[in-house]
């Protein structure tokens, strides 16, 4: 409950701006509803998000707000008094506290003495709302700062920004008669553990998933990543996903956008934007999925795996030892050096929790020593592909007079003239 004591000596609108701030000694603009782009919600809230993917675990945010409006409730403007000013200035029960009037109670205590004051309170509600987004969207926030800073970027467009109220009205210099210019304006700059299901490799005890991610990535291999974006009532937001070092984004749902960077080496980003400043009274907070198609930044240093299509996948070798002829051998040795995706699919080989969220051109025999280790692919299944039985069967009725050939298991060698 707000403790703001003022007293009304004029009950309609000040034509020298609005009546709540002159009776708190400061001057606002005066108010006027054809400026506010949020005629249904408190809150009006513009935000660039930027997020730049560390690594599979971490997410480093940046993100900055221009503050026009926001609930006035929270921040201490609910006493019958406060609400007869405001309503005398011509503000309903739709409308928030203008910037011009949170500068004018920026040093005031909330709820009286000893709590927090307009312009702590406020910064405390938007940690908290930032936090409460990260963590529903990305993952647990291990990390998070937030403060007032004096200007907002969007879109190659700098917006000045302001906490002082002996500056903010026209007749003290300001550019035009607006309560809800300049903004008010933070940054805040988060750090979220993420989850490794949103990587879409098979989870396992065995799964190393940064060095199993590059490796795939690497090899050419194209995962598909889904996070969750939100717009609260009243907020309009830009949210740019800068992929790790070691990758680059290829593709984009429909509601996002590519935007090229030239590194080096280059690489591409997302872009997605949300506005739900046109939330109806009572509406809800706009949840967009996402998903973004990384793949492997190609560069000098590490380039991109590509088979030349005339190299040999596998090199077989059969040999047949008739010289015991009461007991002939045969060795069937594969060396297997790559496998296209064609083969990983009539095999039934995947590496990913869900087919459709991988595109693998190929694996390499690195590839597959990396998905065996980190627990992604059982060395059996590929082993069970060779049809030994048929080979042995085969060279049997081939040579007269030979008995069936028993033939064990296959079973991985480091050496293919081992054994």
């Amino acid at each position: 409950m707000g403790c703001f004591l003022i007293q009304i000596f004029v009950p309609f609108a000040s034509a020298a701006g609005m009546t709540t701030c002159t009776v708190n000694s400061e001057t606002c603009d005066d108010y006027s509803s054809g400026h506010d782009e949020t005629a249904n919600q408190q809150d009006w809230v513009e935000g660039v998000y930027i997020f730049d993917l560390e690594s599979t675990s971490s997410l480093q945010v940046q993100l900055t707000w221009a503050i026009r409006e926001f609930n006035r409730s929270v921040l201490g403007f609910d006493d019958p008094t406060i609400n007869a000013a405001l309503a005398a200035d011509g503000l309903d029960a739709q409308d928030g506290a203008p910037a011009d009037l949170i500068r004018s109670y920026f040093d005031e205590e909330t709820a009286g003495p000893g709590t927090p004051t307009v312009g702590q309170k406020l910064k405390i509600e938007v940690n908290n709302a930032v936090e409460e987004a990260l963590q529903s969207g990305f993952g647990s926030v291990s990390s998070i700062t937030t403060d007032y800073v004096s200007t907002y970027t969007e879109a190659s467009i700098t917006t000045d920004c302001s906490v002082d109220p002996s500056t903010d009205s026209l007749s003290e210099g300001a550019s035009e008669n607006n309560a809800f210019e300049p903004p008010i304006c933070f940054t805040t700059t988060a750090t979220v553990q993420l989850s490794h299901s949103s990587f879409n490799l098979i989870p396992n005890p065995e799964l190393d998933l940064e060095r199993a991610y590059q490796g795939l990535l690497v090899m050419g291999t194209k995962v598909t990543t889904n996070f969750e974006l939100t717009a609260q009532p009243g907020h309009k937001a830009t949210f740019a996903i800068n992929p790790p070092a070691y990758a680059t984004i290829d593709d984009v749902d429909s509601n996002g956008t590519k935007v090229a960077y030239a590194g080096p080496p280059s690489f591409w980003a997302g872009l997605w934007s949300m506005d739900n400043r046109a939330a109806p009274i009572g509406g809800s907070s706009i949840d967009q999925p996402i998903s973004m198609t990384l793949a492997h930044r190609d560069s000098v240093q590490t380039p991109t795996v590509v088979i030349d299509p005339n190299e040999k996948a596998l090199d077989i070798k059969l040999t047949l030892d008739v010289s015991d002829e009461s007991s002939a051998t045969l060795d069937f040795v594969v060396a297997l050096h790559y496998l296209d995706n064609q083969t990983l699919e009539d095999w039934g080989l995947s590496m990913v929790a869900a087919g459709d969220h991988a595109e693998v051109p190929v694996i390499t025999s690195d590839g597959i020593r990396l998905a065996y280790h980190n627990g992604l692919v059982d060395l059996s299944g590929v082993a069970d592909q060779f049809p030994i039985g048929s080979i042995a069967d085969g060279i049997s009725s081939a040579i007269e007079g030979m008995d069936p050939i028993q033939m064990n298991q296959m079973y991985w060698v480091s050496d293919s003239v081992s054994d």
